[in-house]
């Protein structure tokens, strides 16, 4: 996986506006994170990069932004769930998690697994206060 990051990297680079450049490079730093206790959040800020640019045109681009916003949420919550003991740092993360589970259930209103979330963060958290930084 490192070749393909090092020639994403030259293509990001080289085309900053590429969407599909970030997004490719987005699921190879995704693969890396997926070997055995290699999880770093590697793709998140490539993630990042793709909501930047899918917002630009999101009807166009709504595939997109779904992944990262799945992507993202999902880095949110495994930080939640490392940091247990320091309930700031916890809720911090549970609050990021919500937020982006919230923008895929505007994508998607079913989503299993953004519900189960929530949900999830809502028994953990029930006095959770986040603040709304769109």
């Amino acid at each position: 996986y490192g070749k393909a990051d090092t020639a994403l990297d030259y293509v990001t680079k080289n085309k900053p506006d590429l969407l599909q450049g970030w997004l490719l490079r987005a699921r190879t730093n995704n693969l890396i994170d997926s070997l055995p206790k290699l999880y770093k959040g590697l793709a998140k800020p490539y993630f990042d990069k793709v909501v930047e640019l899918a917002k630009l045109d999101s009807a166009k681009y709504n595939k997109e932004l779904f992944e990262a916003y799945g992507e993202i949420s999902f880095f949110f919550y495994k930080k939640m769930i490392s940091s247990k003991g320091n309930r700031p740092e916890e809720e911090k993360n549970a609050c990021e998690a919500k937020k982006y589970y919230e923008k895929i259930l505007a994508i998607e209103p079913k989503n299993e697994q953004s519900i189960s979330g929530l949900k999830i963060i809502k028994q953990s958290y029930p006095a959770l206060k986040c603040e709304d930084k769109q």
